[in-house]
């Protein structure tokens, strides 16, 4: 089911809200409000894959149950920690004759030989320790644990230090079984759906022989959920969360679906808390109501109208029997231009409807994009682009293997690495890891050759500016600033034209649709610079066109922040300011709803790019 459907806004929205919200909630629990939004979300998955629903709950219940797997052996260990770091019970006085016997008539027992040490040489204070630690090194978990129980606690300074000590150790032996074991199954379902086939075709064109490839469906939304349950269990692992041991709040939150199919990618940390406290509010529903509304209009009156322009273009230039063939350089660049706003608007309005429907429910979501199309360079590109999996990339791929940290060669590597992973992430296929190692080669030259360059600029213009005169040193850094706007206004120009270059080997479904389009857009293709096809879609598009590139730019967004700011001031205009933004919001959403509504009855073009992914 799509969020942009007929059957989602008016039946299966509307019905579900409703139900959540006469839902009653006892003592303030959430109990019965998760199980229906989980009941609601297998329904909302069974609607398109009413089998492989259940290869997601399964995924869900691996995740779940690693996790009170690891969660019960950091529990054991921390008994044990708690049991060897007790200072020994000082043994009661005895009386000097205990029925009718002396205490000299006792012969003394003997002690171990460590228990002598502590007796005749206490460490009474955390430095002692710290150098009798030190004076016998651990060279691993198990024989910092064996140290610890071999010499006990004396006083509660010593017993913090000796959890603390425990708790920064290496995990143990079966920990690290179990958490390996854990990711290994919570990624089984996503390499066998989404890349066997991928690596059976590489083997039989390797190896010349007829293995036969599965030829499975990839479930939706796999690669999303996949992500989230890996991150529970990897915090968890890392002991930065608390485990979850209620399997309906676990299922709730892998199967929720606002984010379900398309992201953001949420990480269980960022959620934790509000699957068992959250707020309903007005206001707060309100807000969601309007951020759904504007993701909806996004997706289907912008997204929806270049990508029928993408995929003339692209067909034209790369299929010799569509409809319109032509390949200039027009139909190339209109094909580019149009796919970036596209894959924006669509993957950008997915992230604010589930944004605003988690808003409808009490969840808060955090953002996934930010105005990536203004940036100046490709590393700002993607601070601002599916920030989601930028972050989720850089916290459980790129740091783990050393980031920057260990020289500049590993440095590279690891940069590369991780970008054909993102690349594989995308899609199993050749293009997509291309893809991805275009933007790593950017990347690097622009931390190892664009930030050098720029750094021995400024430190030159303000070497001259100081060594100036006032009137000369203002007049130079006058000239400073138009430089530095005229290397932003490049850099800008810079930054769109390597991302919708990259988007030929992204979008292209082979290296020979790929090598078309790059020959058309270069002006080496059969029509030259421009052809009828291409003028007539041009002026055809060129309302839609004007009305992405000034969306994707957050000026909108400030018009209607001024206004509302003027409303809130204390001038004479404030009411007029006031009472426009109270009747016209409301009209605008229910205008654009009902535009929304035209176009999904009167069309069928109502595709979603990171389905597939």
């Amino acid at each position: 089911m799509l969020f942009s459907s007929i059957t989602f806004l008016y039946w299966y929205l509307p019905v579900v809200l409703v139900l959540y919200y006469i839902v009653p909630r006892p003592h303030g629990s959430l109990l019965w409000r998760n199980l229906l939004l989980l009941l609601a979300s297998v329904v909302f998955y069974a609607w398109g894959e009413p089998l492989y629903v259940l290869i997601m709950l399964g995924q869900a219940f691996v995740g779940w149950g690693s996790g009170l797997a690891l969660n019960y052996l950091r529990e054991r260990n921390e008994q044990r920690c708690r049991q060897c770091s007790e200072p020994p019970q000082s043994e009661p006085t005895q009386s000097k004759h205990r029925q009718g016997e002396t205490s000299q008539s006792e012969p003394p027992q003997s002690k171990p030989a460590h228990s002598e040490l502590l007796q005749s040489e206490p460490r009474q204070n955390a430095q002692g320790k710290s150098e009798l630690l030190q004076s016998e090194p651990c060279q691993n978990a198990q024989g910092k644990s064996e140290l610890l129980q071999s010499k006990p606690c004396q006083n509660a300074q010593d017993q913090v230090e000796h959890r603390q000590t425990y708790k920064t150790a290496k995990p143990d032996l079966a920990t690290k079984v179990v958490f390996i074991a854990a990711i290994v199954c919570e990624l089984s379902a996503l390499l066998v759906f989404k890349y066997t086939d991928f690596f059976l075709n590489n083997i039989n064109m390797l190896l010349q022989s007829e293995l036969s490839l599965l030829a499975l469906a990839l479930p939706l939304g796999i690669s999303f959920y996949s992500f989230q349950i890996l991150s529970y269990t990897i915090d968890l692992y890392r002991q930065k969360v608390s485990v979850q041991k209620n399997p309906l709040y676990f299922a709730t939150y892998v199967a929720l679906f606002p984010q379900l199919i398309a992201g953001p990618i949420v990480r269980y940390a960022d959620i934790a808390e509000q699957l068992t406290q959250r707020k309903h509010t007005l206001n707060g529903f309100a807000n969601g109501i309007r951020r759904f509304c504007v993701g909806l209009g996004k997706k289907v009156l912008i997204a929806n109208t270049l990508g029928q322009l993408a995929q003339i273009a692209q067909s034209a230039i790369t299929d010799s029997e569509a409809a319109i063939v032509e390949q200039s350089t027009l139909f190339a660049l209109l094909f580019l231009v149009a796919f970036t706003l596209q894959i924006y608007f669509d993957f950008s309005g997915y992230s604010d409807m589930a944004i605003g429907l988690g808003l409808m429910f009490g969840f808060k979501f955090l953002e996934n994009f930010n105005y990536p199309l203004i940036a100046k360079s490709i590393t700002e590109f993607w601070r601002r682009w599916h920030m989601s999996m930028s972050y989720w990339f850089r916290d459980y791929v790129y740091i783990p293997l050393g980031g920057n940290r260990k020289g500049k060669v590993r440095h590279i590597l690891n940069i590369l690495i991780v970008w054909m992973v993102t690349g594989f992430w995308h899609g199993a296929g050749w293009n997509f890891m291309g893809w991805g190692l275009f933007m790593a080669l950017f990347l690097l030259v622009e931390k190892f050759v664009f930030a050098r360059i720029q750094k021995r600029i400024a430190n030159r213009e303000s070497a001259k500016i100081s060594d100036k005169k006032p009137s000369r040193a203002h007049t130079l850094l006058s000239a400073s600033r138009v430089h530095a706007l005229l290397l932003a206004f490049v850099s800008h120009i810079y930054l769109l034209f390597v991302v919708m270059l990259s988007w030929i080997l992204f979008q292209s479904p082979d290296m020979q649709a790929a090598t078309a389009t790059a020959t058309a857009l270069i002006g080496m293709g059969a029509d030259g610079l421009a052809g009828n096809a291409s003028l007539y879609y041009l002026r055809d598009y060129a309302f839609p066109l004007i009305i992405a590139a000034i969306g994707c730019t957050p000026l909108p967004a400030k018009l209607v922040k001024m206004l509302r700011s003027a409303a809130a001031s204390e001038s004479s205009f404030a009411v007029v300011f006031k009472v426009s933004l109270t009747a016209v919001e409301p009209a605008f959403i229910a205008t654009m709803l009902l535009l929304v509504t035209a176009f999904l009855v009167d069309g069928t073009f109502n595709p979603f790019i990171y389905f597939r992914f």
